[in-house]
């Protein structure tokens, strides 16, 4: 059968050879063998070539695609000397998919490199798609993004996916927390979205049921938004509202629930009474369950403000190559090529949440975490693309390729099956407070337009992790993991949102103890790690609540600690600076005065040695992470031992200094501490290893 009409954008050699084998998917199985006398792999099957660099050159000059394509490849990889060579030699064909490049060049001097480039694979990755509508779609199973995320066709795809879910996910059903076949308890107030012309505020009571759409989205810098529901207009609100005196981002989602079959959408600022002190502590309680209830939640991701709205079409995502594809129907369709280079790649994500964009404006707001993570699934309209993301999957709507690793933003199972008792201190439970640590670490990281709301923004996610750790929750932190807790420190860089200079500054109003991370105004790294013993015992740790009837888990007016240990507090003082540019990490030199040290070797108890030191101070260095920078400088530092560890960092603690002079209940004066940093002393020559006690008196420390 004669090869169909080539186009001109693809030269006679590639057309006939590459193409006409469709990527090696024709001919001879793929297969790879292992060659052991000389200790290599090699391929058989697919369709291979050989060609001058210079023919190859030439092709990609007068406007080859795949020519060009792979030449640019090479120019990117080699080093320009390196080109050009004397011959190209080209496999392509895989056994695990339609695509696979092998390459081998020859250089002049006899030499070879090898450029290999594989779908979902290292080193270079590529996504291969095309259109959902192309010929090729059928053999080719990515497809391109959709743009017009607002279209009837793509939300009428989006309503199709989330019924999925639901009917097909075994996970989802499991933490949903209501069965499949009935109804959620509604909220207190909800937008009716019938009329999309003249929508209004409907009131709701304990009995009424039924599905509703809840919206993620960021406010922006106006605060006192125009529209928000106030004591004074809620009555003209529950009459109706012109859809189009509201903000594109409400607008947009009421026109997003409309088009989904769902009657009800809530969303803040129209379904809490925001001047109502009393409403806006009792509906905050309960955003956890608003967002657990919901049907699904509606993710404004790629609105910087409510006044932005998020159905605009997105740009078409530039391919490194546009191809044909010979389908076996005699016809040609399209496919696409797209580089990621994986040395080019974002930080890596965090194991929670996976990671966060920048262009993705509710991955940078301290509100929108828990939204994200409680909701049973979202809708999420990114800067790209619309995506369903559930507790069971990720899928971009159309069937886009999606990065693997966006898929861990999930909480454990455990978490919502608080029923299932999970034994203090076991594996399972270790590991579940490492996810509230990855949770804490992203959350941190997030910014707030009221910084009051630090404790507030986390609440739900803190209750539903209170129900499965079955420990009381201290201001962000655990009384069963409270030394461990203690040691947090705070991130040299904070990639989500970038402070300004006065982020450095302490907080003028007060928030959190000083032992707690939201005490700070900036990211903070937790301990997560097992190892190692606690030097210090909790003898009373009491936080104040600003309103315990309604926010258990919300805003403190107070909080101390009370701390039992063998160390007495060493004065320290800066030693110098670390070269982290505006980071607040410097080097400590303490003055021990320390007679005799027990060393312990924990990898056999049994052996135990005392190493005596004599009478004179010992000065002594540490690395030490400040949390703001007003305490650096200051001459009343004093270092408290919190952790022992076997390993690289063998024992850390917390940097304080004198808060005031309290006294007791008989009149004794008594020195309250706060915290000011974290410190840690590393193997070797960091000369606080091992220490395990100086004394054998006892001493209380209480910090505020």
């Amino acid at each position: 059968m004669p090869l169909l009409s080539k186009p001109q954008s693809i030269c006679a050699l590639s057309w006939e050879g590459v193409f006409a084998a469709r990527f090696g998917t024709c001919g001879d199985q793929v297969e790879r063998h292992w060659e052991a006398d000389k200790k290599r792999r090699y391929w058989t099957g697919g369709y291979e070539y050989t060609v001058s660099s210079s023919a190859w050159s030439a092709c990609a000059r007068s406007g080859c695609a795949w020519c060009r394509f792979l030449e640019r490849q090479f120019l990117v990889t080699l080093r320009e000397s390196a080109w050009p060579a004397s011959s190209v030699h080209v496999r392509v064909g895989s056994e695990d998919g339609p695509f696979h490049v092998d390459t081998e060049v020859e250089k002049p001097s006899g030499t070879v490199d090898t450029l290999t480039i594989i779908v979902n694979d290292n080193p270079r990755k590529f996504d291969l798609y095309t259109d959902r509508d192309d010929p090729a779609a059928v053999y080719i199973n990515g497809r391109t993004r959709v743009p017009d995320v607002g279209s009837p066709r793509t939300l009428a795809l989006a309503k199709t996916y989330a019924e999925e879910c639901v009917r097909g996910h075994n996970r989802c059903q499991a933490i949903t927390p209501h069965p499949v076949d009935s109804a959620a308890p509604l909220p207190t107030r909800l937008i009716d979205c019938s009329d999309l012309r003249r929508v209004r505020v409907a009131e709701t009571d304990s009995s009424m049921h039924g599905p509703y759409t809840a919206l993620s989205y960021v406010w922006g810098m106006d605060r006192d938004q125009s529209h928000r529901c106030t004591r004074t207009n809620l009555s003209s609100y529950m009459a109706g509202i012109d859809s189009m005196d509201l903000p594109p981002t409400i607008r947009d989602a009421i026109y997003v629930t409309h088009a989904l079959g769902i009657r009800f959408l809530w969303t803040d600022s129209l379904c809490i009474i925001q001047d109502v002190p009393e409403d806006m502590n009792r509906e905050l309680a309960s955003m956890r369950d608003v967002y657990r209830h919901s049907y699904l939640t509606i993710d404004a991701a790629s609105a910087a403000s409510v006044a932005d709205g998020f159905l605009e079409d997105r740009r078409f995502l530039d391919p490194d190559a546009t191809l044909p594809w010979i389908c076996p129907e005699d016809q040609i369709g399209t496919v696409y090529l797209m580089v990621r280079d994986p040395y080019n790649n974002s930080p890596n994500p965090d194991v929670l949440t996976g990671g966060w964009d920048q262009t993705n404006h509710t991955d940078t707001r301290a509100w929108c975490l828990q939204e994200k993570l409680l909701s049973t699934r979202s809708l999420v309209f990114t800067a790209d693309t619309v995506q369903l993301r559930c507790h069971s999957i990720t899928q971009n709507i159309g069937g886009a390729q999606h990065r693997a690793d966006a898929d861990l933003c999930r909480l454990p199972d455990a978490v919502f099956h608080p029923e299932q008792l999970v034994a203090h201190g076991s594996k399972e439970w270790m590991s579940i407070r490492r996810r509230w640590c990855d949770a804490i670490q992203d959350y941190s990281r997030r910014s707030l337009s009221d910084p009051s709301d630090k404790l507030v923004a986390c609440a739900g996610l803190a209750e539903l992790f209170a129900r499965v750790l079955r420990s009381d929750y201290l201001a962000g932190l655990w009384r069963d993991s409270l030394p461990r807790d203690l040691l947090w420190r705070r991130r040299e860089h904070n990639h989500l949102h970038k402070h300004g200079p006065e982020s450095l500054r302490r907080t003028q109003e007060y928030r959190a103890p000083s032992w707690s991370w939201a005490a700070i105004d900036a990211g903070v790294i937790m301990m997560t790690s097992s190892d190692g013993h606690p030097l210090v015992e909790v003898v009373e740790c009491t936080i104040a609540l600003k309103n315990k009837t309604l926010l258990s888990f919300g805003p403190v007016s107070g909080g101390s600690l009370v701390l039992r240990t063998h160390w007495r507090l060493h004065p320290c003082k800066k030693h110098s600076n670390t070269p982290h540019g505006r980071g607040l990490t410097v080097r400590l030199q303490s003055r021990c005065a320390v007679r005799s040290v027990r060393i312990v070797d924990h990898g056999n108890d049994a052996d135990e040695d005392t190493i005596l030191l004599g009478e004179e101070p010992q000065p002594e260095l540490c690395d030490a992470t400040f949390d703001c920078e007003d305490d650096i400088d200051a001459e009343d530092l004093f270092i408290l031992p919190i952790l022992q560890q076997s390993y690289t960092i063998k024992m850390s603690g917390l940097v304080v200094r004198v808060a005031r002079v309290d006294h007791d209940l008989q009149g004794n004066p008594r020195i309250l501490y706060r915290r000011v940093g974290y410190w840690r002393a590393y193997n070797c020559s960091d000369g606080l290893d091992d220490l395990e006690c100086v004394s054998d008196e006892w001493f209380e420390i209480v910090l505020v």
